[in-house]
């Protein structure tokens, strides 16, 4: 429950900030260019509180937190006094009218601008993607790679964390493309990887193990290195430094095996085979069930490993502020270049539809993201934030995007669409919106 309520916590207020910085940058260009601001709103529905400025502008927040809107001074929607049409929206010129409209999802992108260059700034300590195991058959033994190669560049995307792998796979999958590795003595090499079968991941399967590959990160022993008071393990007599060989007389390689093994078995008796100070002994524990976010079951008997401190395996990034500025807007720039290669692929079938994501799942990943810290948060936000840039761009309807369409077309027309034009524009919008949320929302319900 406490779990459940962080996530809400971390999603009102990531969600929030990025609506307040959409909405505030269709605000300030209004202001700007003349136009006079009547609501200032975060969220839809039902009035939750409210107050006016000095300029009579209504600051309101409603009662459904996804999304806001600025409204504007405008003839088209009611009658405005002559002492004030000089305000009006429909009466700015052409330009500002466009300004406004883009306004919103640029400041989407200088938030992430803004967000990566924090994050290079302060630093953040990565795993290499170096590689552990390659599976026969698959589709990077096919490539090619072996163990201990570590990834450097995959397509036009240079490598630097298993994160810029994952980035790197989505962009590319569904096609064919190059990777370079490099092996342990600095030798470089260039092979082919064929993605067509490599689907992006959803939360029940693992995108490396689709590839064929296991980071090498995962290869730590299974040695204890903490034992938590009054859990599982410490009333079975575990110790720290007790090496874990077997589980009910399945073998333990790596503490991967026994976290797997373990999760699957809540309230199920193990017999835990460990090496104590040379001397093998046997010790039933009963793992406790835990539930995640999405309710799903899963044990845990409440240790920690030692970690194994192999500098080889991690490294820092971090950037004076002008560097970290220049890599921000690359990173912008790439984000936004992937969302609209995904949606394009989405369209096309290339890739599913399952993988749209609604409010849960958002939700989700900002509970995570906080829990992990304000890097991560940052991390997330910044996402989140270029792909409302991006979607708002798109040339639909009621969308910023089909907003600067239509003001496009009329400015080339010379004359402003009828109210019943405009209507059934907005009808369309508004149907194919419906239409994505509706996938979103049954995706999530579906992963529940």
């Amino acid at each position: 429950m406490l779990t459940f309520l962080y996530a809400i916590f971390a999603f009102i207020v990531g969600l929030g900030a990025l609506i307040i910085v959409h909405e505030a940058g269709h605000f300030l260009t209004a202001r700007a260019c003349g136009v006079r601001v009547l609501v200032f709103s975060i969220g839809f529905g039902r009035k939750l509180c409210s107050f006016f400025d000095k300029k009579n502008t209504e600051y309101r927040i409603a009662l459904i937190p996804l999304g806001g809107f600025v409204k504007m001074l405008d003839e088209r929607e009611a009658p405005v006094p002559a002492a004030e049409q000089a305000y009006a929206f429909n009466r700015a010129k052409l330009w500002k009218k466009l300004s406004i409209v883009l306004a919103g999802p640029l400041a989407n992108f200088l938030f992430s601008i803004i967000a990566y260059t924090a994050i290079l700034m302060i630093g953040t300590e990565v795993l290499i993607p170096v590689i552990g195991e390659v599976t026969p058959h698959s589709i990077a033994a096919q490539a090619q790679i072996k163990p201990n190669e570590e990834i450097v560049q995959i397509g036009e995307i240079n490598i630097q964390s298993w994160q810029d792998v994952m980035l790197a796979l989505i962009s590319h999958s569904g096609g064919e493309t190059t990777i370079v590795v490099k092996d342990h003595v600095g030798q470089v090499a260039q092979r082919e990887l064929d993605l067509r079968q490599w689907q992006p991941p959803d939360e029940e399967t693992d995108p490396f193990a689709q590839l064929g590959i296991e980071p090498k990160y995962t290869h730590i022993p299974a040695v204890v290195g903490v034992v938590s008071a009054g859990e599982p393990a410490e009333k079975a007599g575990l110790k720290a430094a007790d090496k874990i060989l077997a589980a009910d007389a399945h073998p333990i390689k790596k503490w991967d095996d026994f976290v797997k093994y373990t999760r699957t078995h809540a309230n199920q008796v193990m017999q835990l085979t460990i090496l104590r100070e040379g001397k093998t002994l046997v010790l039933p524990v009963t793992p406790v069930e835990h539930a995640d976010l999405d309710g799903k079951k899963y044990g845990k008997i409440g240790i920690e490993v030692k970690m194994v401190n192999d500098p080889g395996l991690h490294r820092i990034i971090k950037a004076s502020p002008m560097i970290a500025l220049k890599k921000a807007v690359i990173k912008t720039y790439e984000m936004s270049y992937l969302t609209l290669k995904l949606l394009f692929k989405m369209i096309t079938g290339n890739v599913s539809l399952s993988h749209l994501s609604g409010p849960i799942a958002i939700a989700k990943g900002a509970g995570v993201s906080l829990q992990s810290g304000l890097i991560h948060f940052l991390d997330f936000l910044a996402i989140i934030s270029v792909s409302l840039g991006v979607l708002n761009l798109l040339p639909i309807p009621v969308l910023d995007g089909g907003h600067f369409v239509l003001y496009t077309l009329e400015s080339v027309r010379r004359k402003p669409f009828s109210n019943s034009q405009l209507s059934y524009f907005y009808q369309v919008g508004f149907g194919i919106l419906f239409t994505l949320m509706f996938i979103a929302f049954y995706n999530d319900i579906s992963r529940l």
